[in-house]
């Protein structure tokens, strides 16, 4: 009798198989019994050729689309390996941003254009929640998308410090690296009612491709962190991610452009990724010099006042920068506040660094409430013989807090 009841459910099993692949699009199988499905990463399914995906094949993944905003019966899904594809049911799905699903792909339809990968008409009766995860996106920038694509095509991304340039036009901008000229195209859905700023810390969004140009399409709110001038308990941040150039002016020079407002830099540059012997936090640091034989000084100041300055904070270190033999000095930074809109400085202090690393500088200014304050932070460091250069060192991420 045991058997017997075995043999019903084994033909019970493959009759439910049989039918839902006649009645929900899925290639015919066979009505025997399906060998033993095996869990495969997305990136098998993204070695496949288009046609009909072999039997044994199962997948784990998570949801990274936002069904609000996408077809009823379509998801974006990306596994732990980063490798991401398009799922297409055969009607619609319940299934959720951040939902870990498993899915039965064996004797469905691959369709593969250029390098977006779509698994179609998958019977729902295949898949099934198993849980919830939040994939970190892959931090990365639009120049490496633009070389990465084809490996990185509907997964899910993240960029740093990126400027609108252009936009919205039907919901699409363009945006391009703080400091870089590479740009990118990001799609925001027109119901999510989300207006870029001119600027943001971080954007995400899965690859996909509009007109043939790659594009990140923001899935909600959570997809766009701005830079603020007011974090925690009153702070002024400036990453120095946008804005300026890297050449070092001698004398005086405005750079513009950046999130907490003008600055004044005096053989000072502000650099990008690109310049790998600088310290940095992010995308952008600022490079002082300086020297003691003519009007290159070597320090930045605020062209904007904060009132009732209380405190200030930044990183501060040397460059991996070749400094003739002299590297093995002292690598030093003096900071000032002015009440009269820079015309009168007050030192606040000299403090010590170190090369290669950054330290975290702090100065209490204790202002009063009523009084505005300007900040300038000057290289102090060792002065070489042969050239009469100071040492060059980095500052990165200057807390203003009031």
């Amino acid at each position: 009798m045991k058997a017997i009841r075995k043999k019903l459910r084994t033909n019970w099993f493959v009759s439910v198989i049989f039918g839902c692949c006649i009645f929900t699009g899925c290639n015919k199988i066979e009505p025997t019994v399906a060998p033993q499905e095996e869990t495969h990463s997305l990136s098998t399914i993204r070695e496949l050729s288009a046609g009909t995906i072999p039997d044994g094949i199962k997948i784990t993944a998570v949801v990274i689309s936002n069904p609000l905003i996408e077809d009823t019966d379509l998801v974006y899904v990306q596994d732990e390996e980063g490798s991401a594809v398009k799922l297409r049911f055969a009607g619609g799905h319940n299934f959720n941003l951040g939902d870990r699903i498993e899915v039965y792909l064996s004797g469905c339809k691959l369709e593969v254009n250029g390098s977006e990968y779509e698994v179609k008409e998958i019977p729902l009766i295949f898949s099934n929640r198993i849980g919830s995860v939040a994939l970190v996106p892959r931090i990365t920038t639009a120049e490496e998308i633009k070389a990465s694509r084809e490996q990185w095509t509907s997964s899910l991304l993240r960029l740093r410090a990126m400027k609108v340039i252009s936009g919205p036009d039907d919901g699409l901008y363009l945006l391009q690296d703080s400091i870089g000229e590479s740009t990118i195209h990001v799609s925001v859905e027109e119901s999510l009612e989300l207006p870029l700023p001119d600027s943001v810390q971080f954007i995400s969004g899965y690859l996909f491709y509009i007109n043939g140009f790659p594009a990140l399409r923001l899935r909600n709110a959570s997809d766009i962190v701005t830079y603020s001038r007011q974090v925690g308990d009153q702070t002024i941040l400036e990453p120095f991610d946008f804005g300026g150039t890297g050449s070092m002016p001698n004398g005086d020079q405005v750079f513009t452009g950046f999130v907490s407002g003008d600055w004044m830099f005096n053989d000072a540059a502000v650099l990008g990724a690109n310049e790998v012997n600088d310290l940095r936090n992010g995308t952008g640091t600022v490079r002082l010099r300086g020297n003691l034989t003519n009007a290159r000084v070597g320090y930045i100041y605020t062209l904007f006042d904060v009132q009732g300055l209380q405190k200030i904070r930044f990183n501060f270190g040397g460059t991996n920068l070749g400094e003739g033999g002299a590297e093995v000095n002292e690598y030093a930074v003096e900071a000032f506040v002015s009440t009269d809109a820079g015309s009168t400085w007050i030192s606040l202090g000299k403090k010590v660094g170190t090369r290669g690393s950054f330290t975290v500088m702090e100065y209490e200014v204790n202002g009063d409430a009523d009084k505005n304050y300007r900040v300038k932070i000057q290289n102090r460091s060792f002065v070489r013989t042969d050239n009469g250069n100071r040492l060059r060192a980095n500052v990165d991420d200057v807390e203003l807090i009031y």
